[in-house]
């Protein structure tokens, strides 16, 4: 089994590290690297170019990124063994792995016996034009429609998808419903919703079995908005938030010392590791962590035993306990680190942006901006640049 690591540097080349040599190296390098969804074995990203969005894909049994296809593409997603496409209109694509119906397909055969339960090529499962979001755990699946349904199907042992009594969901069902659903979050067997009143919930495996989503808000976690809070990402066993004031909260297991806190106690409730303004970005990974300061400088902790982290551990660390890191230590340090996994930095919008997207959807951009300009002159109200920017920021 080879474990990876994948870091994406100034959103043109992909470095990765993986469990056969403890050091990063060249993966690809294209135009403008995106998205990045990834499990142990396998990866997919997006590198937009001029002509559309190409999709590739990279894993055990390729010694280079492969191209999938060229499409408009809005999102990916990946669990343990299988894939989520997410296109621009709303169509949902999946493959892979279908033994737990993470594919949101109740029957599934396959003409080649030994790929019984599985999908060796994209098949569209759904379309609906008011998809916001995917999300996939190791073996479920999550979509996220504008008037905050939220559906999932799949493996539901730990009760992820917060449907009490039931093993495996067969088909994509409605497991909440709430239009300040903003954002959705998997880690390997728990599930987190972001609403847009800043309310945090969270459902699965932590110390227990969560029978429903239960919120996650105390008094270090409480915002009025969503907007407080900067980033979240999700191992397989704890999660990470990261608030605009530098906040950074972890919780969950803790046995790799993936948590940071210099020990192996599982937390159950939100618990502060550190307050640094400079902290640019937090990537959870299986049973690993990694936090990406603004000068560069990129840290880990958690387990280590196959070079994840991309540093050969010497066992004499002062707190280092078979190969796992319980106190951090640096990865790199690069000013140019734009993605960590499939955790985007957040960047400043610019007119120049525009320059990658595919002519189809520059033309879709086109044509919603003449309308705004149609009714400025109806209304005589002038819509500044920025806000214009803002808006286009939203609908892709």
């Amino acid at each position: 089994m080879i474990k990876r690591s994948i870091i994406c540097i100034d959103d043109k080349k992909i470095l990765y590290c993986d469990n056969r040599e403890s050091k990063f190296k060249t993966l690809f390098v294209g135009e403008n690297i995106q998205q990045i969804a990834r499990s142990e074995n396998h990866m997919m990203f997006t590198n937009v170019t001029k002509s559309g969005t190409e999709l590739f894909v990279f894993g055990t049994s390729t010694t280079k990124p492969e191209l999938l296809m060229t499409s408009e593409i809005k999102q990916i997603a990946c669990g343990q063994n299988h894939f989520v496409i997410l296109k621009h209109g709303g169509e949902v694509l999946v493959f892979g792995d279908n033994d737990n119906y993470q594919l949101g397909i109740p029957k599934l055969k396959s003409l080649d016996k030994s790929y019984i339960n599985k999908l060796l090529s994209p098949f569209s499962v759904m379309v609906d034009p008011t998809i916001k979001q995917i999300a996939c755990g190791y073996n479920f699946s999550l979509i996220l429609k504008n008037n905050g349904e939220l559906l999932g199907f799949g493996a539901n042992t730990f009760n992820q998808l917060a449907i009490p009594n039931c093993i495996k969901i067969k088909v994509p069902t409605i497991i909440m419903n709430d239009p300040k659903i903003e954002q959705i979050y998997c880690g390997g067997y728990h599930s987190i919703v972001l609403k847009s009143n800043g309310e945090i919930y969270r459902t699965g495996y932590l110390n227990d079995a969560n029978e429903h989503f239960e919120l996650l808000n105390d008094s270090i976690l409480s915002s009025k908005s969503s907007s407080e809070i900067n980033q979240i990402s999700c191992g397989a066993f704890h999660t990470m938030i990261l608030k605009n004031d530098g906040t950074l909260i972890v919780s969950g297991h803790n046995y790799f010392g993936q948590l940071g806190l210099r020990d192996c106690r599982t937390v159950v409730e939100p618990t502060v590791l550190m307050i640094n303004e400079d902290i640019k970005a937090i990537s959870c990974y299986n049973n690993n962590s990694m936090i990406l300061f603004k000068n560069g400088e990129l840290i880990g902790f958690g387990e280590n035993i196959d070079g994840q982290l991309g540093k050969s551990v010497d066992n004499s660390l002062k707190l280092a306990t078979k190969s796992n890191v319980f106190e951090s230590i640096l990865i790199m340090k690069d000013t140019n680190i734009s993605m960590l996994n499939n955790v985007c930095v957040k960047q400043n919008w610019t007119y120049n942006n525009h320059i990658y997207f595919s002519d189809a959807f520059k033309q879709r951009i086109l044509l919603f901006v003449m309308y705004l300009k149609r009714n400025q002159m109806e209304t005589k109200m002038k819509i500044p640049k920025f806000v214009l920017f803002e808006i286009i920021k939203r609908i892709i």
